[in-house]
């Protein structure tokens, strides 16, 4: 909080004020942003609810019917209520920016969820210290950015499609590898290798879908399309990381039942690696989903000469940061 009130009132001071091109009132879409801010808490509750009560119980019924109603309320608020949409529901209309909204949802969906599996399996399995985790996680990281540079250089040539396909792929095929995890593994063993594959795979994934998505609208819903991107992307990454943490505790559960080797360190260990193996699995999956939408979005026109493509600003940002 501190940082965003030093940031707000630096921004007061430092930002200039930009003519826009549509001079047109701007109204504050209210309506839309409770019911689909509603709609989506209600959704994360819901499938967090599961973890302590079953997929017919009211605890988690409840909060899903609640969010398909808010959220079926947003579309309706929209497409017929809103003088000044929050999401214009018409900038669907470009396959470019749907397909990769489709995408980046799947991409949050599991690689947010990534992140939290691994930092857990290294700290509760391996037993390292929070200090040492992080250290080790900077060859992982580093590897996003490497992998941006070359998206960077390559999307020109190729255009979006090949590079989200390929990248999601390679994040798929790491994904998968994780969920090998042992209870007696080592950081160079069972983390390092399919961690750099996965972000290698993000790297190389995030500038082309930011671009994908702020190439396919006119310029002046540029800044639209991006925000949507970044809220797509969030979205799949609450929805997934509710779903996938539910899906690990189930197995853990499980686990730890059919061991029969009661309450032992050894056995805390062997239920909790075989529930984040199974959260891998399942995000390698959503991985490859990922992989497969890559298709919806077009491929690059072939002409005489190839248009240089300009990678937007957020493509940069997001290309670099930690999902």
């Amino acid at each position: 909080m501190p940082i965003g009130i030093v940031a707000l009132v630096a921004a007061r001071v430092v930002l200039a004020e930009t003519t826009a091109e549509r001079q047109e009132h701007r109204s504050l879409d209210v309506a839309g942003a409770l019911t689909v801010t509603g709609g989506l808490v209600s959704l994360v509750l819901g499938i967090v609810q599961t973890e302590s009560h079953g997929w017919d119980s009211w605890q988690v019924l409840g909060p899903v019917a609640l969010a398909v109603g808010l959220l079926a309320a947003f579309v309706w608020i929209e497409a017929r209520v809103a003088k000044a949409p929050l999401m214009p529901l018409g900038v669907f209309r470009s396959r470019s920016l749907t397909g990769a909204n489709v995408v980046i949802l799947f991409v949050g969906a599991s690689f947010f969820a990534m992140w939290y599996f691994l930092s857990l399996y290294m700290q509760t399995v391996l037993e390292f210290s929070p200090l040492k985790t992080g250290v080790l996680f900077l060859p992982i990281v580093v590897m996003i950015i490497i992998g941006a540079q070359i998206a960077a250089r390559t999307v020109p040539r190729l255009g979006p499609r090949p590079l989200l396909i390929g990248g999601a792929f390679a994040a798929a095929v790491g994904m998968w590898w994780l969920s090998g995890i042992r209870p007696d593994g080592t950081f160079v063993g069972d983390v390092l290798g399919p961690g750099l594959l996965i972000t290698f795979g993000l790297g190389i994934a995030f500038t082309p879908v930011a671009l994908a998505a702020t190439s396919g609208v006119a310029r002046k819903d540029a800044g639209l399309a991006s925000g949507l991107l970044n809220t797509t992307r969030q979205i799949g990454g609450s929805v997934g990381l509710a779903a996938l943490a539910t899906i690990a505790a189930d197995r853990a559960r499980a686990s730890a039942v059919s061991s029969g080797l009661g309450s032992s360190q050894a056995a805390r260990r062997a239920a909790l690696t075989a529930g984040y193996g199974r959260a891998f699995a399942v995000g390698a999956i959503v991985a490859g989903l990922a992989a497969v939408s890559g298709f919806l979005v077009p491929g690059q026109r072939r002409s005489g000469a190839a248009e240089p493509a300009v990678v937007p600003a957020e493509a940069r940002e997001a290309s670099v940061s930690e999902p």
